[in-house]
């Protein structure tokens, strides 16, 4: 009784008052001892004795946590008082624990949510479901493992992957990124195609040639990334001429800087090659009635709910280099373990019940139309490199280093089982995919009765917007608005590009 009065003193009085009594016992001795300053362990026998009849477990420490991490692994967030309290349910979680020695260790795996990438542009609207919390994304918004991210009316969203890679999104589309796993060779992705359009520009290690054309994917700059931007480099050659160079290169400011942009370019790939020339880009992609399985080439992927599939491989965008490409197409059925090597670079049509699929030379024009708009990406392109060497070889220069690639970047390493990985995932998304086929016919059917169900189809929707920015910057390149942003100095013209972000 005497002990706990003083540990209920002790527990209500600051530090600073807390010193042993005159009298004590050699046990309370050792309880002050340990309460003044930095706490340290007690002695085995001052919280276990024999008489207790306790058993000690046996258990492997914990380790030291992911980047992003607590060190706490209790969710008190999502903690319910009732359960908390329940002695019943903590005596099935403590045998639960006792039984597994490394139970800390994979509760942090399990709960860890590796970051998949970044938001470069968001024009519209665009949102990221985590859980079933809905928030509003922009320019270097977080994109971690199994978050929804969902595209409004007239929106278009960039994101950049963390092996360099960028993807696309059209209006009315939702992707859902489920896993990024790195090996010392390998990024491997998972991502589902919920509805919609997306494009997978994967990064190049090779110089992209020269093209003086304008830029395709206009409504997505000016970008943030403020040394992408063709302005930029426009403004750098402006400044430094004087009147007559002004006068004779009037007409020429443009391809100049064009030229400059692309050679930046280049250079950020020939100083990014040694380190990331050996990595390879490999997506599974899975759509409730197709899966995508690509390595190292782009693509676009098109879904319409409890519809047909579509999906290209941009054969005109692959640049041949020293390593692997791969495109094969999985298809539904329980039953069905047939594996398709997709080589036509025409577009893809995947019957809804995804049992057979076939090539679509007279595909529509409006698939054509989602082509031409990011046909040409250069200032996308150099943004990608400027992020790559700012958030990709960090990670590439650990990949060595299996601890501090954890505890410092937030990354496992994986090395043989992500083969085995790959082999489960195949398996599972076939057999989930085609019962959810079925659900979602039947479910199609009662919203129909209802007159709740609204079907999405291929119209100009998905591209609408970006051509008609495409086609008003062509008419006004050269007008009088346009070409005062030469004479804007930095700070400028970083006003200007805060202005105009959409």
């Amino acid at each position: 009784m005497k002990k706990i009065v003083i540990l209920l003193i002790l527990s209500v009085m600051p530090s600073w008052a807390i010193g042993a009594p005159e009298e004590a016992s050699a046990e309370e001795l050792l309880l002050f001892k340990e309460i003044e300053g930095p706490q340290r362990f007690t002695t085995k026998d001052f919280h276990q004795k024999e008489s207790w009849k306790v058993e000690e477990k046996a258990v492997i420490q914990d380790s030291q946590p992911l980047k992003g991490e607590k060190f706490s692994t209790i969710d008190w967030e999502g903690q319910d008082p009732q359960e908390w309290l329940d002695i019943n349910r903590w005596l099935v979680d403590r045998a639960a624990k006792d039984s597994v020695p490394d139970w800390k260790i994979r509760i942090r795996l399990n709960n860890h949510k590796e970051l998949i990438g970044k938001v470069l542009k968001c024009v519209g609207t665009c949102q990221s479901f985590r859980g079933t919390k809905g928030i509003q994304i922009r320019h270097l918004s977080q994109v971690k493992e199994g978050d929804e991210i969902q595209t409004g009316k007239d929106s278009f969203l960039w994101i950049f992957m963390m092996d360099g890679t960028l993807v696309r999104m059209s209006p009315e589309t939702s992707v859902s990124f489920n896993e990024i796993n790195f090996s010392k060779n390998e990024a491997m992705f998972v991502v589902r195609l919920n509805q919609g359009h997306f494009y997978w520009h994967h990064r190049l290690n090779d110089n992209i040639p020269y093209d003086a054309a304008p830029q395709t994917d206009q409504v997505s700059l000016p970008l943030m990334v403020r040394e992408a931007n063709i302005d930029h480099f426009e403004r750098a050659i402006y400044q430094n001429q004087d009147e007559l160079q002004r006068f004779l290169n009037l007409s020429e400011g443009t391809s100049k800087a064009s030229e400059q942009l692309f050679a930046k370019i280049n250079e950020f790939k020939k100083s990014h090659k040694e380190e990331l020339g050996k990595l390879s880009n490999h997506v599974f992609v899975v759509a409730p009635n197709y899966s995508l399985d690509v390595i190292n080439t782009d693509f676009d992927a098109f879904y319409l709910p409890n519809d047909k599939g579509y999906f290209k491989r941009r054969e005109d965008l692959v640049v041949q280099e020293n390593i692997p490409h791969q495109f094969n197409l999985h298809l539904r059925g329980y039953a069905n373990e047939t594996v398709q090597e997709v080589s036509s670079a025409n577009w893809t049509v995947v019957e809804a019940e995804g049992k057979s699929a076939e090539e679509d030379a007279a595909s529509s024009p409006h698939l054509s139309i989602l082509e031409l708009v990011t046909k040409r990406i250069a200032s996308i392109e150099l943004a990608g490199e400027i992020w790559v060497e700012k958030y990709t070889l960090p990670i590439l220069q650990n990949l060595g280093n299996e601890e501090k690639l954890a505890t410092d970047l937030g990354y496992r390493l994986w090395d043989k089982d992500l083969n085995d990985r790959m082999a489960f995932l195949f398996e599972y998304t076939r057999r989930v995919e085609t019962t959810n086929l079925k659900s979602l016919d039947r479910l199609v059917k009662e919203l129909i009765v209802k007159g709740d169900f609204k079907p999405l189809i291929i119209d100009e929707k998905f591209y609408v917007k970006a051509l008609e920015t495409y086609v008003k910057s062509l008419k006004h390149k050269f007008n009088e608005k346009a070409q005062q942003r030469r004479l804007m100095n930095d700070l400028q013209f970083y006003a200007w590009i805060l202005k105009n972000d959409k």
